[in-house]
């Protein structure tokens, strides 16, 4: 059954027969659409994004590496098409409380920003929820990814790095960064945190 084959597997068996390329969109399709809606990309246009990273993949797959994880492939391409994307039709970057650290009402940022569905309970942790968000969308590009892929998508440093073709240290140098100027925008729109 399909399930129990490796995503790597299935990507070496793709090359002959089309379906088990099928299996792997399926496998990768939510994951990857979410990912390129973090980034940024508005939802009409992450479908088309996400079409078009699949068929750069199954075009690809010949130069795959079946002995490198195939989710670090996918999103390489997929990171590449969004941001293609994102240049074609740019859109006003902005200027711009550790994730870790829980806030006045005792959340964890961390804890808000890794559900897409709606937070249950009040509507301010909604809102709450959604600023952050928000705050995320408006910073640029090379620290949102890195924030997404660590703290929504939970790679290691190392899987961002290929993802992103970046060194481990310039990947962790850009996390903290990210967050330093995540911080600093949430304390500008009033969001303050409870220093540990």
């Amino acid at each position: 059954m399909a399930s129990h084959r490796s995503d790597e597997q299935v990507a070496k068996e793709a090359l002959a027969d089309r379906e088990s390329f099928g299996v792997l969109m399926e496998r990768y399709e939510a994951r990857l659409l979410r990912y390129i809606r973090r980034l940024g990309v508005a939802q009409d246009d992450a479908d088309d994004v996400l079409q078009e990273s699949f068929l750069r993949m199954y075009k690809g797959l010949a130069s795959f590496d079946p002995t490198l994880p195939f989710s670090s492939w996918a999103y390489r391409i997929t990171h590449n098409q969004a941001v293609s994307w994102m240049r074609k039709h740019k859109r006003p970057e902005r200027q711009t409380v550790p994730l870790d650290q829980e806030n006045e009402d005792g959340l964890r940022l961390l804890d808000l920003l890794a559900s897409d569905e709606d937070i249950a309970g009040d509507t301010e942790r909604k809102e709450h929820a959604e600023a952050i968000r928000e705050t995320i969308q408006q910073l640029p590009l090379k620290y949102r990814e890195v924030l997404v892929l660590r703290h929504l998508e939970e790679y290691s440093y190392e899987e961002i790095g290929d993802i992103l073709k970046k060194p481990k240290g310039t990947v962790a140098t850009q996390i903290r960064r990210a967050r330093q100027r995540l911080e600093k925008e949430l304390r500008a729109s009033g969001l303050h945190l409870i220093q540990p």
